[in-house]
């Protein structure tokens, strides 16, 4: 997270608009800032991995994109789905840790890129990015049906509770077991 807490930072400073703090300005910085962080996070892992940097391509969406940056291979419409929700849940969840210290920054007429700074290091506490990491591990555990009624992964600054019935698990697990088997080295 300090990588990307830097480099978004980092890209403020970058900013061909940068004196520039009109509407129109800052719907092109946010384009501009959505297309990078994915880049960034899929070089990061790459270069961690002592993988090749794979660069994107333009006639992807931005998800085939990420996965394609991140893993080095296309996905299949299945995996597409699948992190299209994943991201989708994750956009979309009221004014949490992240959205709270963005809106803060940008309430005291600060920049773009200071806001998405401050949202991006409340991502690495263990209460509020953390929770995400804590819910994909508890995945990893369950081995099967049975084992399934309740987990809890819970914080002070951001409670997640996630139930999980056998029938939702089952409908959960035959959407995303491909993608986490993919991408599951990330978190372990």
């Amino acid at each position: 997270m300090e990588v990307l807490r830097t480099e978004v930072s980092h890209l403020g400073e970058c900013d061909p608009e940068r004196d520039d703090n009109s509407d129109s300005a800052n719907q092109r910085r946010v384009i501009r800032l959505i297309a990078k962080v994915p880049t960034i996070i899929s070089f990061l892992y790459r270069i961690r991995t002592k993988k090749n940097l794979v660069v994107p391509v333009k006639e992807f969406s931005f998800v085939e994109n990420f996965l394609y940056m991140f893993r080095g291979k296309a996905a299949d419409q299945e995996e597409k789905n699948a992190m299209e929700r994943y991201m989708i849940l994750h956009a979309d969840h009221g004014l949490n840790a992240s959205t709270f210290a963005a809106r803060v920054t940008a309430g005291t007429g600060s920049d773009l890129y200071s806001a998405v700074t401050s949202a991006v290091g409340t991502l690495k506490g263990p209460f509020h990015g953390g929770a995400s990491e804590r819910a994909m591990k508890m995945l990893y555990e369950i081995n099967s049906l049975d084992e399934v009624e309740a987990k809890k992964s819970a914080g002070p600054a951001t409670a997640v509770v996630v139930v999980i019935s056998k029938n939702a698990l089952s409908k959960l697990s035959g959407l995303i077991n491909k993608p986490i088997q993919e991408i599951g080295s990330f978190y372990r």
